[in-house]
């Protein structure tokens, strides 16, 4: 019997360059992300930001929310989040309601609210 073929030939290492053309101007040094603690300082960074953008919507929430509930502690997001939804409910349940009692004049639409769901019944709302 012949004998088995011989086994390919090992892939060739990775190359850092490629065959475009060098007359381009294209750069062929490795990404920054590749430098150690390079991409994590970017990432580190990168959440400080959305830490800060965060905060400062939920003051900018927490500020607006003081008319429906005067001793909200802006500090308390649970609570800045929680008193968003009553109010967003209860707005929208009375624009829903003025709705009603102009018969739906100059409504923006027949989607009866503003794309917010209404709020969940407890269950001895539901029994009655």
């Amino acid at each position: 019997p012949p004998p088995p073929p011989p086994p390919p030939p090992p892939p060739p290492p990775f190359e850092t360059t490629s065959s475009a053309d060098p007359a381009s101007g294209a750069s062929f040094a490795p990404d920054s992300a590749t430098v150690p603690g390079e991409a994590y300082e970017r990432k580190k960074e990168r959440a400080k930001l959305c830490r800060e953008r965060m905060s400062s919507l939920f003051e900018d929430l927490a500020r607006a929310l003081v008319p429906h509930d005067p001793g909200l502690r802006q500090s308390d997001r649970a609570a800045v989040l929680s008193t968003a939804i009553t109010a967003i409910a209860r707005l929208t349940s009375e624009n829903n309601a003025l709705r009603a009692a102009t018969g739906g004049v100059g409504g923006g639409g027949s989607a009866g609210g503003v794309g917010v769901r209404p709020p969940r019944a407890s269950a001895s709302a539901s029994a009655s």
